[in-house]
């Protein structure tokens, strides 16, 4: 089963994403911290979900970190308001969705609906 890694420590929205994940096969996995992110990714790995206002990381060097382990691995993100200014950083570090904290479960079962990318 492919699995996404999901960084968020709202146990409402993750359980929703979860359920989402699961609803179209996909295995969450919730790692506590960075570091245990960084060294989960495999090639299992099919998506990395991310609280881009996470106050424990800093979510730009997060996403570079993420980046120089995999550099196609899909990135998706949230925010509680998208600011312009975070927003552009995000997507310049590698974050390749970026959506509000109250629409991201909706988002997502529309990405995953789509499909992700097969990693190589």
């Amino acid at each position: 089963m492919a699995e996404v890694l999901v960084f968020v420590h709202y146990f409402r929205l993750g359980t929703q994403i979860a359920d989402v994940l699961a609803t179209f096969e996909y295995a969450a996995d919730f790692p506590e911290t960075t570091d245990t992110l960084i060294s989960s990714i495999s090639d299992k790995t099919r998506l990395i979900i991310l609280d881009l206002d996470d106050p424990q990381v800093e979510a730009t060097d997060f996403v570079a970190q993420i980046r120089s382990e995999s550099r196609e691995l899909p990135i998706a993100g949230f925010m509680a308001q998208i600011r312009k200014g975070d927003h552009d950083k995000a997507k310049a570090a590698g974050c390749h969705w970026i959506f509000t904290r109250s629409s991201f479960v909706q988002n997502l079962k529309s990405l995953l609906s789509h499909g992700l990318p097969e990693q190589e």
